[in-house]
């Protein structure tokens, strides 16, 4: 896999489409990572659970939906490896459906 900093460096972000057509989807692993690499939000639903992942000042917030349980991440590898009750993101991130950026 391409270096993550170099993902979000190099990613064509006026013209490089993130979402599939109907915008519920990521198009790629890259796509994913630029996005949150920009600083967006992200409101998803992954694994049956929707999801918020953010920027923090020390790195990447995720939480669930209703904000009682938080992790933080300091770095990109930890949360694409994650395990979302046996998933994680950098071999299931088809699977992540948007909800809102």
């Amino acid at each position: 896999m391409e270096d993550i900093q170099a993902i979000i460096a190099n990613y064509d972000y006026l013209n490089g489409q993130m979402t599939s057509d109907d915008g519920n989807h990521f198009r790629n692993l890259n796509s994913f990572i630029a996005a949150i690499g920009c600083g967006l939000e992200l409101g998803f639903n992954f694994g049956g659970v929707r999801w918020y992942l953010g920027s923090t000042a020390s790195g990447l917030l995720l939480s669930k939906d209703n904000g009682e349980w938080k992790v933080k991440f300091t770095n990109f590898d930890d949360l694409l490896d994650y395990s979302f009750a046996g998933k994680t993101i950098r071999t299931n991130w088809a699977d992540i459906f948007i909800n809102e950026f």
